[in-house]
């Protein structure tokens, strides 16, 4: 779309997961397992940030996440275990939310890639975890 244009595109290469950018360590208190080697792209910012994030097998320790944040599974695998023990796993094709405050592990199975989505007055997007603690 040209200049001024209302709308915005994710690229198919970031959905493939091209053309990525490495994106920040993780803090260790937050890594259980692994040793999660990352990246994002394709990302857009207005009222939603949204963006690809691509990670290689890691589980991480979530607390009090900061918004809801719709994720579309790409490819790999994540189990996703609340703090009660309670546990889904979502493959390719899944679609699913962490609501805001969520506590629990992320543990992701891959090479693991996924479109998220989350509301820019709530936190900044796929970028908020390195930036935590």
């Amino acid at each position: 779309m040209g200049r001024g244009s209302r709308v915005s595109t994710i690229s198919q290469k970031a959905l493939a997961g091209e053309d990525l950018e490495d994106f920040p360590p993780y803090p260790a208190s937050m890594i259980i397992s692994g040793d999660p080697q990352h990246k994002a792209g394709g990302n857009v910012r207005c009222s939603i940030h949204a963006g690809v994030y691509q990670s290689s097998p890691a589980k991480l320790a979530l607390e009090d996440y900061p918004s809801d944040e719709l994720m579309f599974v790409l490819s790999g695998s994540v189990t996703v275990t609340e703090k009660d023990g309670g546990s889904t796993t979502y493959y390719p094709g899944d679609a699913f939310i962490l609501h805001k405050g969520f506590e629990g592990t992320f543990e992701m199975r891959g090479p693991f890639r996924k479109l998220a989505a989350a509301a820019a007055a709530s936190g900044e997007g796929v970028e908020w975890l390195a930036k935590q603690r």
